[in-house]
């Protein structure tokens, strides 16, 4: 920005030789009113939608959200979001305006890239969080209460925080030069695992739907069920079959004695005649 501001004054001062010169101050001057424009309407929409998704968790109608650690990771991502519409995107309006129409302003430009490149790394790294969280209920879903528990999403969501704040400083102290490799490492890294972690979750529940889809063999409201080779061990040939607290109807009576498969599956019938 101190080139761009040099560049200007360059400019206006000295009596420039070609129309390209003269009609590159007037360009920059759009470019920034432009970005200052679009900044005003995405700060209201951001701000609006993230704020409605965090009134929705912390006023919780249901009672079902707050204890849930999904929704914590997508509370925690939508705090963001509102943060860069409440603060960030006015901020930058602001900025872009004002330099669009020659006013003064004590903002500084690094002070404004640092606190973009932040939020979009709180932003990433809680996406990920999501994305895992989704991952892992779906490949462990027996496992996945004890492994994903309220508190271990708060902490990860304290660390993302701190990690990024670190490593702002760290590349504002210490490494100026490096700091879009280092910034493009970081959202090149995450936008790699979130990508591998998607196809995974939709491999996965391909691979489910479709073994579900080769077991579940149903013809209208009748559930063909296959007997093992162990159940028909268990159960002797010509015994009724009944279920606790039920007993056996006129179908079940007909039913041949020599194989009891057709008795369960009346049995299942009556049962789950209503699903």
């Amino acid at each position: 920005m101190n080139g761009t501001d040099t560049l200007v004054i360059n400019t206006t001062n000295e009596a420039p030789s070609t129309l390209k010169h003269r009609e590159l101050p007037e360009l920059i001057l759009k470019v920034y009113l432009t970005r200052g424009i679009i900044a005003i309407p995405m700060a209201l929409i951001t701000s609006f939608s993230n704020g409605l998704v965090m009134f929705l968790f912390l006023t919780d109608p249901k009672r079902c959200l707050r204890s849930s650690p999904s929704c914590l990771l997508v509370a925690s991502l939508a705090l963001v979001d509102f943060m860069v519409g409440g603060f960030l995107e006015p901020t930058d309006a602001y900025y872009n305006l004002a330099i669009a129409f020659g006013r003064q302003h004590s903002i500084r430009r690094k002070d404004l890239q640092s606190a973009a490149a932040y939020f979009l790394l709180c932003s990433m790294l809680l996406l990920l969080l999501i994305t895992f969280d989704r991952y892992t209920a779906i490949s462990r879903p027996i496992h996945y209460p004890h492994r994903i528990t309220k508190r271990r999403v708060c902490i990860s969501v304290v660390m993302v925080w701190i990690y990024c704040a670190l490593l702002i400083i760290g590349i504002r102290q210490w490494g100026e030069k490096f700091r879009n490799e280092i910034f493009c490492v970081h959202v090149d890294v995450v936008v790699l695992v979130i990508t591998v972690l998607f196809c995974n979750i939709v491999y996965l529940l391909r691979k489910q739907t479709s073994s579900l889809k080769r077991f579940s063999r149903s013809s209208d409201d009748i559930f063909v069920v296959r007997a093992s080779e162990r159940e028909r061990q268990l159960v002797p040939q010509g015994k009724n079959i009944s279920f606790k607290g039920e007993t056996p109807t006129a179908e079940t009576e007909g039913a041949e004695k020599e194989d009891w498969l057709p008795v369960q599956v009346l049995f299942y019938r009556k049962r789950f005649k209503g699903f």
